[in-house]
């Protein structure tokens, strides 16, 4: 059993294959420093703790103290999103969802809302489009005109808003509906969604 924060760096050292030069490298302190702390010299590494024990998968109570875990579990760095369903743009008639997709945006106020846009003769690839159906202001937002999903930006002037949409025919800016403003753009790759 390791008594010491030096007997445990060393053992963490051991453990991971590391020489001390190595650990030094991905601290991103000199050999001198990782040396006077294996000898004792430096106590305990305040400043650099967290890197150490980053660099060594080890948790910083357990180097510190010798009490709890050791390891650091590979879930404990992994982030989870929350899903949100996508709906087909153009089909009011279709209620159900057609999958989930992880949202990078916490959706707090129940205002978010996620389409798919199919490839067309507008967009080369299938998108995942999630909209603040709440979001004004100037921005990217999705809009449908005739039928046609659109990405469009709006600019927000003192007197005036103007609108910009991203096809080469002409749009009635007064006959087109605004779905909501873009938080978050993704392209479809259809084989990896299936495989």
């Amino acid at each position: 059993m390791a008594n010491s924060i030096q007997d445990r760096l060393n053992e963490a050292l051991v453990a991971r294959g590391m020489t001390p030069a190595e650990l030094a490298r991905a601290v991103g302190v000199s050999n001198g420093y990782i040396s006077k702390l294996l000898s004792g010299y430096i106590s305990q590494p305040k400043k650099n703790l967290s890197a150490i024990c980053t660099a060594l998968r080890i948790k910083e109570r357990w180097l510190l103290t010798g009490k709890g875990e050791v390891e650091i579990e590979d879930t404990d760095d992994i982030i989870t999103y929350p899903l949100i369903p996508v709906y087909e743009v153009f089909d009011s008639e279709e209620v159900d969802e057609l999958y989930s997709i992880p949202c990078l945006i916490e959706n707090k106020r129940n205002n978010l809302k996620a389409y798919r846009i199919r490839e067309s003769d507008l967009f080369n690839t299938e998108l995942n489009v999630v909209v603040d159906k709440n979001g004004n202001g100037s921005g990217l937002f999705l809009t449908v005109y005739n039928g046609n999903a659109l990405l469009s930006t709006r600019f927000d002037y003192v007197v005036k808003v103007e609108w910009i949409h991203n096809t080469n025919k002409a749009v009635d800016n007064f006959n087109f509906t605004v779905l909501g403003k873009v938080v978050q753009l993704t392209s479809i790759d259809e084989d990896e969604i299936w495989t």
